[in-house]
């Protein structure tokens, strides 16, 4: 990922805003319009999958009565499902 980012801030100004396009950079206005969309949709994405990861782990740790469900003193539980707040200490 590092490295995917000192790609982007070497190549990015020498491709979308060439000194020959001053003063009007409509290559560089274009292409951050387009990566500040992506962004937002990106955001939005990872926000509903991890509602939806924790939807589904919260619910079984903290509410399941079954016997081969109990908790254990480390936070995993016996059925081999680890509780959604031990997994991010």
């Amino acid at each position: 990922m590092n490295m995917w980012n000192n790609v982007i801030n070497a190549w990015w100004p020498l491709v979308f805003y060439p000194a020959t396009d001053a003063p009007r950079f409509t290559k560089g206005m274009w292409a951050m319009i387009g990566t500040a969309i992506a962004t937002l949709g990106v955001t939005a994405l990872v926000y509903v999958l991890e509602r939806r990861e924790k939807g589904r782990i919260e619910p079984l740790a903290e509410n399941d009565s079954r016997e081969d469900f109990k908790e254990q003193k480390d936070g995993e539980l016996e059925g081999g499902i680890r509780k959604y707040d031990s997994m991010q200490q």
